[in-house]
């Protein structure tokens, strides 16, 4: 369209300016989208499966207009008192689509920033975790010593009342057992991380943690853990103390590692399986951690639901054992 215009006003009509615009134009256009736009454009895609027929639907409306407007109802060259406004329509178009565009590259950034964000976060908590729990294990061993020494001597003068007198405040005393939910320390580190959260904000925590000691994709595993636990929290924030409960059970089932993390929520929540709550932390305490949620879960072969049922919000998270590290079934 552009190159018939200028042809026309420039040209006289010969098509030499048309050929030569087209013979160097469209390779260059062609070049500059391939070179700038392909990459964020295959990001886009790869992370954002639905929604393109809308923007294919505007595509064709943009096109229909412009048709309509050139040609309708003569050639746009012959109205030339609408021209001006023809040029602004067919201005308007790729600036409509490098703002859309721009707006989801920039989303897609931020959403991957977060990501990031959240994982060096996972790893600082679990590794200030197991720091802690070696520090409390070296403490015992270090009292270790003085409660061994009193009770040598203790034994050695015959007082074995006293010693199993000295013996029963040794046990009350060191009988607070440390943070444990998994062998697999860096799930246990989250899960010791967020218990402290829970019981910060006076909620009700339960676990069923069944898993061993197998080799698992821990990075993902925490990913999914934290985003989900951080979604919890976030949702029990805005309830009341006594209504504040939240529990997550993990266990294998056939070839899956199936993970459910269960929250109570505000009544006005109401989510259908098989979609997600809006990105809007404030009004439904569940935004971009659901969608890592489901894109890590995607990438272990597997899948995520969320739903409201009976005042509590729900996520099942599906992991294929497959995915393991050492591709076998466990359990």
């Amino acid at each position: 369209m552009v190159t018939n215009l200028v042809d026309f006003y420039f040209g006289g009509e010969k098509y030499i300016l048309m050929f030569i615009g087209r013979l160097v134009l469209f390779p260059l256009i062609e070049w500059a989208a391939v070179r700038f736009l392909r990459k964020p454009y295959r990001e886009l895609q790869e992370s954002a499966a639905r929604g393109w027929g809308m923007f294919a639907g505007m595509t064709a409306l943009y096109y229909l207009l412009l048709a309509v407007m050139a040609n309708y109802p003569v050639i746009v060259t012959k109205r030339p008192q609408e021209l001006l406004a023809f040029l602004f329509v067919m201005a308007l178009m790729p600036m409509t689509y490098a703002t859309i565009l721009a707006a989801m590259y920039r989303q897609l950034l931020f959403f991957r920033k977060q990501q990031s964000e959240r994982m060096l976060l996972e790893q600082k908590n679990s590794l200030e975790a197991r720091l802690e729990d070696q520090q409390r294990i070296r403490k015992m061993k270090h009292d270790m010593k003085g409660y061994t020494a009193t009770l040598s001597g203790l034994l050695a003068e015959g007082k074995t009342e006293e010693a199993l007198t000295y013996l029963k405040g040794v046990e009350a005393q060191t009988g607070a057992p440390l943070n444990f939910y998994c062998p697999n320390p860096y799930i246990n580190a989250v899960f010791i991380h967020f218990s402290g959260k829970f019981e910060e904000m006076g909620a009700v925590f339960h676990h069923d943690i069944q898993i061993g000691e197998e080799e698992l994709p821990y990075m993902e595993l925490c990913q999914i853990l934290s985003n989900g636990l951080e979604n919890a929290c976030d949702a029990l924030k805005e309830l009341e103390k006594g209504k504040r409960e939240a529990a997550v059970f993990m266990k294998y089932n056939r070839e899956y590692l199936l993970i459910r993390i269960k929250n109570t929520c505000r009544d006005s929540l109401r989510v259908e399986k098989g979609t997600l709550p809006l990105t809007d932390k404030d009004g439904d305490g569940h935004g971009y951690g659901l969608a890592a949620v489901q894109e890590t879960a995607e990438r272990l072969l597997g899948d995520m639901f969320c739903y409201t049922k009976d005042g509590m919000f729900i996520l099942d998270v599906m992991v294929a054992t497959a995915a393991f590290p050492d591709g076998k079934r466990h359990g």
